[in-house]
């Protein structure tokens, strides 16, 4: 059998430098965008510093943020489980650091 480990990419070592980038809420801007917000996967490909195809093949594998399917073809995301996307990834870099 396969060993089922998560695939480390260059993003897991930058999740937690994309959260802390992130413009706190009131600074530059009255309000901060809203949790629920929809993104596009080319929206989230720049935020992420990634590729849209992978995002899809992230989808794809089951290993990639959230979605929410509002069609046959569109797909979004919102900021909430990017977000949670990130802290997970940062995690599992983290706990693989300790180990080390």
């Amino acid at each position: 059998m396969r060993n089922r480990q998560k695939r480390r990419f260059l993003l897991d070592r930058r999740a937690q430098q994309i959260l802390q980038n992130e413009p706190l809420p009131g600074i530059g801007h009255n309000l901060p965008p809203p949790d629920d917000d929809l993104l596009t996967s080319a929206q989230v490909a720049v935020w992420l510093g990634v590729s849209i195809q992978f995002l899809e093949a992230a989808r794809a594998r089951g290993d990639g943020p959230e979605f929410v399917r509002l069609g046959e073809r569109a797909i979004r995301y919102t900021r909430k489980a990017i977000r949670k996307f990130l802290r997970d990834r940062a995690k599992l870099t983290a706990g693989r650091i300790k180990a080390a």
